[in-house]
């Protein structure tokens, strides 16, 4: 009567694991986003969501490219300041402020270089940057992204790697490398 009870038991447990097993693999997946707040990172910088901006035309010099930036971050709970500083867990790193280099904004995240290539973008939800590399060669591209990005930021590498810096391959169409994060490759060889 006991080994009857035991086996009962188990097919019971093992008929909940399948449930349980069936439900996960046909449950909604949320969507992959790679500006996520980064477990290992605390969030940095408290800066506000950015709003939708139109960057002046082209045709404008950098003084008044400048001077129309800060006139429409004026009004805002935006930081103007020329440099910002950024706490990560390996101390605190100054970069040129983001805001004043975005070339355009959506939904939390400035756009600050957006190319056929690849795209710089910041968030503002957990201060971390991503580097989207959208044509091959990839090394190729993903070395003239990152100095763009250390342009722009004016920081130097090693101040770089304490940043929370994704580098997503959009280039590869194969399976195994498609969409796949990796640091700057100045960071520890760079690799995932």
């Amino acid at each position: 009567m006991l080994k009857k009870i035991a086996i009962v038991i188990l097919l019971l447990g093992a008929l909940a694991l399948l449930v349980v097993g069936v439900i996960k693999l046909f449950a909604p997946v949320p969507p992959y986003s790679p500006l996520a707040t980064p477990s290992s990172l605390p969030p940095a910088g408290g800066l506000p969501p950015a709003p939708t901006y139109t960057p002046p035309a082209a045709t404008t010099s950098s003084p008044e490219r400048l001077a129309q930036r800060l006139d429409f971050l004026r009004g805002r709970d935006w930081p103007i300041n020329e440099k910002l500083a950024l706490g990560t867990p390996q101390g605190t790193v100054e970069v040129k402020n983001p805001y004043l280099a975005m070339a355009d904004s959506e939904e939390g995240n400035l756009i600050l270089r957006d190319t056929p290539t690849y795209s710089l973008s910041y968030s503002t939800v957990d201060s971390s940057f991503s580097v989207k590399i959208y044509e091959l060669p990839f090394e190729t591209n993903r070395k003239i992204a990152e100095q763009d990005l250390l342009k722009i930021l004016g920081v130097a590498p090693a101040d770089a790697c304490k940043l929370s810096v994704a580098v997503l391959d959009y280039a590869n169409l194969d399976p195994q490398n498609y969409g796949s994060v990796r640091r700057l490759s100045a960071c520890f060889g760079g690799g995932k």
